[in-house]
């Protein structure tokens, strides 16, 4: 029978709309199962009908989230007929516009935030998903303050409802930076309280928490979180134990698993931190201590950390006082060291002529005073004193300088200004007689402390190794603190050999003694306090380095051992480099030994080896992701490593990643790109089919970035957007020729669809073979970047 043109249409428009309606179906079909709960299912957690529209759901003062259990539908528009959808992976924690919800056939939907945007999902899905405050606060500071893989976050972002920014406001409020909302909203008032934050931690004051802002942030936020819960050791294994001690941490410091070196790294424990801690052993000499920090428990190196006793001894420490007094001075051979006055034996045993710390008083047992000492291992504990004499500095009994004062064991300096300063050796100012330190002198404070004299207060200091005493108001606004010292100490690293620095000087708090002891810490070599002075323990110190690096061994710092020693120790020197194990600056994209601006020669293979995996951060978001170097003559082709790091590429632009595989006929598109040579790039947006407009193209090209392999750290310059798939002979058919999934052909594991392009200095483009003056100016950028983060490892 034939059908006239109306029936036709009639006929098209109810096929159209059947077809409409199945696909509608067809979206909901996997939420059926769960598709009706009830009003009372929702009830039972607070929730409440708003309307039939989500526009009837307004922001709720009180936030609460989800966190999902499987992956998860959501969509945007009419729930027959939605405008977008997604499918949002399980275990995403994502934030509710408001426990109402809106019924649309018979169905119940939440709206809730995703990527900054206000979608629907059917209520059944995720109501019994609901946090909790308790779970919520577990959330965040159980995985969230503890993670070491950070996402940028700013108010350029737009971000909203964002679990991410809720944890940073957290953080933030806990540490009394933020008063505002805990909303996960990056406003004006986060950024203001970013900015607070990295004011008062001497970071750059931009507003942005980015990686080093975050990794900063979250340990200070669960120290002050147990702090302020009484609870230092929640969930850390050591809830029922007692602190025997405290310990201040001189460098940033690696937390270990176990009291080895040679242990994972659980965490970086900041310098300048004071933890309690639990237990000490002593391996090969060197005493490690057990913390709870960043809701870990581990191992801190004691070469590292400056601690102190609480009565209990802690395994060798006798709770003996951390401030040196003065030196003892073995005069029997084979004196050994006990835990405590006349107590079990250290298994130490020290030779005659030895000299160590005097660490307090000494205690009468059986007859015998009992000295504690610290051997330049680490180790704490007593010496019988017929076997030692003890020499107390200063001359002064019990404390260095004219007022009796005993010397800190946090050493602190100050630099003579204008005039210089006069010193004197009396406890009271002379009439004359005195000495004059000229300006520019950094000089060593026996301590902190001060004595008073007929109403005047002076100090004790240090000036060629003897204890003399000044006016301390003409001293006081010359002292300078940790971060100046630290700056001073690579200062010297960096200076030009002078004097040699050696054992028969006898050198009592020098600063260039103290720049030695830090760089052969960093480096390993060194575990005894961080004081100026140069000892057994340096000298013994300086020539196992010698030894190691094959210079002449006398236990000096001559020249030869100046200008490697102290290179050595600026390439080492950072967030990673305490606590032994490996030097380098620990960052969000691994360890950086050094950073250069490396010129492009023959394949590059000597940079980044063909069939070699690499770290790459972004400059502009500080994104990081993982590539793998596959081709490239002129410059170095490369894929990402995985899918995970595909949608990091695509977040760095703006862009939502499509977790899906292309369909044959975008398949047939992208493969066209290539076969006739355009610039389509149509993957992942297939011809704008996403519709936004965003012109991501330009936003991959010429990107500033820098590459990391094995701590050799290059600037670059990225062309991102996927090219070059053609599905036959081409990279759709290379696969991974090295790590877990070798053998597999790359857009089989990174769902990535092409190659992008790394340059460095004079590389060439593919096709004109010429240096790209835009890349070539992007690496100045990813310089640049790097040399205001990390300038001692610039080479």
């Amino acid at each position: 029978m034939k059908m006239n043109r109306y029936q036709e249409n009639g006929l098209n428009i109810t096929v159209y709309r059947g077809i409409s309606l199945l696909l509608a179906l067809c979206l909901l079909l996997p939420l059926l199962p769960a598709a009706f709960a009830s009003d009372a299912d929702l009830a039972s957690v607070g929730a409440s009908s708003a309307g039939d529209k989500p526009g009837h759901i307004s922001p709720s003062t009180l936030k609460v989230y989800v966190k999902l259990s499987s992956a998860t539908n959501i969509f945007t528009g009419d729930p027959a007929n939605p405008s977008r959808t997604e499918t949002v992976s399980a275990g995403s924690v994502l934030q509710l516009v408001d426990k109402k919800y809106y019924t649309d056939g018979a169905i119940n939907y939440f709206c809730l935030y995703y990527g900054n945007t206000i979608w629907s999902v059917p209520a059944a899905q995720v109501y019994q998903s609901i946090l909790s405050d308790a779970q919520l606060a577990d959330y965040i500071t159980g995985t969230l303050w503890k993670t070491t893989s950070f996402v940028p976050l700013n108010k350029d972002l737009n971000l909203l409802g964002d679990v991410q920014v809720h944890s940073l406001q957290m953080a933030l409020s806990r540490l009394g930076h933020y008063s505002g909302a805990l909303d996960g909203n990056f406003g004006a008032g986060t950024e203001s309280a970013v900015r607070n934050f990295q004011r008062a931690n001497k970071l750059d004051v931009d507003g942005r928490a980015g990686p080093i802002t975050q990794a900063l942030l979250y340990p200070m936020a669960l120290n002050a979180n147990n702090s302020n819960s009484n609870n230092n050791n929640n969930n850390s294994g050591t809830s029922n134990a007692s602190s025997i001690g405290t310990l201040k941490t001189t460098v940033s410091v690696n937390l270990r698993q176990r009291a080895t070196t040679k242990s994972p790294r659980l965490a970086i424990v900041l310098r300048n931190l004071t933890l309690n801690y639990y237990e000490t052993t002593t391996v090969s000499g060197i005493t490690w201590y057990h913390v709870a920090y960043a809701g870990r428990t581990g191992w801190l190196m004691g070469s590292f950390v400056n601690a102190s006793g609480s009565g209990g001894g802690g395994g060798g420490g006798g709770g003996s006082s951390e401030v040196q007094i003065g030196t003892v001075t073995i005069i029997l051979p084979g004196t050994r060291v006990r835990q405590t006055p006349n107590g079990t034996k250290t298994g130490t045993v020290l030779a005659k002529g030895s000299v160590v710390p005097l660490m307090g008083q000494p205690s009468s047992v059986v007859g015998y005073n009992w000295y504690p000492i610290r051997t330049s291992g680490g180790l704490r504990g007593y010496v019988r004193g017929d076997c030692c004499k003890a020499t107390f500095d200063g001359g002064g009994g019990s404390g260095g300088g004219g007022g009796g004062i005993a010397p800190s064991s946090s050493k602190t300096y100050i630099e003579i200004g204008s005039g210089g300063l006069n010193v004197f050796t009396a406890k009271e100012k002379p009439t004359s007689g005195f000495e004059n330190i000229p300006a520019g002198y950094v000089i060593q404070l026996v301590s902190t402390t001060t004595y008073t004299e007929n109403g005047i207060e002076y100090c004790s200091l240090y000036y060629y190794s003897k204890v003399y005493n000044a006016v301390y108001s003409e001293v006081k606004g010359w002292i300078k603190n940790d971060d100046w010292l630290a700056n001073h100490l690579i200062g010297i690293w960096k200076s030009a050999y002078t004097a040699a620095l050696k054992h028969d000087m006898n050198l009592v708090g020098d600063v260039r003694v103290h720049a030695a002891q830090l760089a052969l810490s960093v480096l390993g070599f060194y575990t005894g306090p961080l004081d100026g002075n140069f000892g057994s323990g340096t000298e013994s110190a300086v020539r196992n380095y010698q030894r190691k690096n094959n210079l002449t061994v006398d236990g000096s710092i001559g020249p030869k051992t100046w200008d490697k020693l102290f290179p050595a120790a600026i390439a080492a020197y950072g967030g990673g480099g305490g606590g032994g194990g490996g030097g380098g600056v620990a960052t969000e994209f691994g360890n950086i030994i050094s950073i250069e601006m490396a010129r492009w020669d023959g394949d590059g293979i000597h940079l980044l080896p063909k069939q070699a995996f690499a770290t790459l951060l972004d400059v502009k978001t500080e994104k990081v992701f993982t590539a793998y170097r596959w081709s490239g003559p002129g410059h170095a082709d490369c894929v990402p490593a995985t899918a995970a790091d595909t949608k990091t590429m695509c977040d760095i632009v703006g862009f939502p990643y499509n977790p899906s595989r292309p369909s044959n006929d975008q398949l047939s598109k992208i493969k066209g790109d290539t076969k006739n040579n355009n610039t389509n790039y149509t993957w992942p947006d297939f011809r704008n089919a996403w519709g936004g407009g965003i012109d991501v193209k330009s936003n991959w090209d010429h990107r500033p970035a820098l590459l990391n392999v094995n701590g050799r750290v290059f600037c670059v310059s990225l062309f991102g957007w996927p090219h070059g798939f053609d599905g036959t002979s081409g990279i759709c058919t290379n696969t991974f020729a090295s790590g877990s999934n070798k053998g597999k052909k790359f857009f089989e594991v990174n769902n990535y669809y092409g190659m992008f392009c790394v340059h460095f200095v004079d590389s060439r483009t593919t096709g004109t073979n010429v240096v790209s003056q835009a890349h070539q100016d992007a690496i100045k950028v990813a310089y640049n970047y790097a040399k205001g983060r990390w300038p001692s490892l610039i080479k």
